[in-house]
């Protein structure tokens, strides 16, 4: 009965477009990784891609998506573990991106937010995982993601440790309890940026941090 069913929701999925993985775009991963390299543009050097399949939760299809390695860090650093993945992800993903200090143009800072996948989409996730094979050779290896997942390790390490501070800080506080000779800084603007962190004062060797604790609404309680 349950295979039964499983085959007429997954029969009855659509199939969409492949897609460049942008802001806003909410889904679900459900296959391995195909590396490949290519130009972004005609003019531009060449770059490494990654290539998966999805259910979009938007469009609620079925499809292929690309990405490059800012989603990758973002998905590392989001709680995903490093390829290959031989199952479907235990989570949805929500894509994030803004520019630096407000600007829209320039560089731009992607997060990616997990949520619980709905269990109504759980029961086809084989058969909607397999419906992608004939298409698909996934052609990851272990530590392709080595670089990033230090990376998004080394800055998880340093984000919990700033947002643990009490009171004002320096970079160099952060450094000593962390333990890492590395540049916190880029970190702590970033956290700025997000609001976690409250405007820093002083200027170069004397510039102080301080966490942005969440104002108490009047009257709760």
């Amino acid at each position: 009965m349950t295979n039964s069913s499983t085959r007429y929701q997954t029969r009855a999925l659509d199939w969409q477009a492949p897609k460049h993985l942008r802001s806003g775009d909410h889904f679900w991963i459900l296959t391995d990784i195909q590396a490949f390299t290519e130009s972004y543009y005609a003019w531009s050097p060449p770059q490494q891609f990654f290539r998966v399949g999805i259910f979009d939760l938007t469009t609620r299809r079925l499809g292929f998506a690309h990405f490059g390695r800012d989603i990758a860090y973002a998905l590392l650093k989001a709680g995903f573990t490093s390829p290959p993945w031989t199952s479907p992800a235990p989570f949805s993903v929500s894509l994030t991106r803004r520019g630096h200090d407000g600007q829209a143009m320039g560089r731009y800072v992607t997060t990616a937010t997990i949520s619980p996948i709905d269990p109504s989409l759980t029961v086809f996730a084989y058969e909607a995982r397999r419906r992608f094979w004939s298409q698909h050779v996934p052609n990851s290896w272990p530590g392709m993601w080595t670089d990033l997942k230090e990376r998004a390790d080394r800055e998880t390490a340093i984000e919990n440790v700033a947002l643990g501070m009490i009171g004002l800080f320096s970079a160099g506080d952060i450094k000593k309890v962390v333990g890492l000779d590395v540049d916190v800084t880029p970190v702590l603007r970033r956290l700025v940026e997000e609001g976690r962190l409250l405007p820093p004062v002083g200027r170069k060797r004397g510039t102080r941090y301080e966490v942005a604790f969440p104002k108490l609404v009047e009257g709760a309680g």
